[in-house]
């Protein structure tokens, strides 16, 4: 989803928590949660299978070869491994976490269209945003975990 503000998609987090009646809490990622989602275990520097190499119009929506954001899944060939796509491009998404202590500012991982240069791309890129801020290539994605661990 884009064009929303950090306050507009934490309140559909827990809307969609609310909604649902099997204890599951829905929520932003944290930064190093959505690190590890792009980067895998090993690491990569970008999120598609290599992770070497930059991006092209193959792999991602970015330096607006697109002009637009697009629908998700639309560059299959720069999906993780896990199977997570627009990892890169597309959109900046919010995080959960605060920029930097002290300030009021949100971290957003990912790229966006518009993003002419690969290393805005890069798993470990980010940055920052008033929490109040919405644009068309800004977005969220949503993490699903249980509330209750037995």
């Amino acid at each position: 989803m884009a064009g929303v503000t950090w306050y507009a998609a934490r309140a559909y987090c827990l809307w969609l928590s609310l909604l649902e009646s099997d204890n599951a809490l829905y929520r932003l990622p944290t930064e190093a949660e959505w690190e590890y989602a792009a980067a895998g275990e090993e690491g990569r520097l970008y999120p598609w299978s290599t992770g070497k190499g930059e991006p092209d119009k193959t792999l991602a929506n970015y330096n607006n070869n697109e002009g637009v954001t697009t629908s998700v899944g639309r560059y299959p060939e720069g999906a993780t491994p896990e199977g997570l796509h627009d990892m890169a491009g597309n959109v900046w998404e919010w995080t959960e976490d605060l920029y930097r202590e002290g300030k009021d500012w949100r971290a957003q991982r990912g790229g966006a269209y518009y993003s002419s240069e690969a290393d805005a791309l890069r798993c470990s890129s980010r940055v920052y945003v008033y929490p109040g801020y919405s644009s068309n290539f800004v977005g969220f994605r949503v993490i699903r975990s249980s509330l209750f661990s037995f």
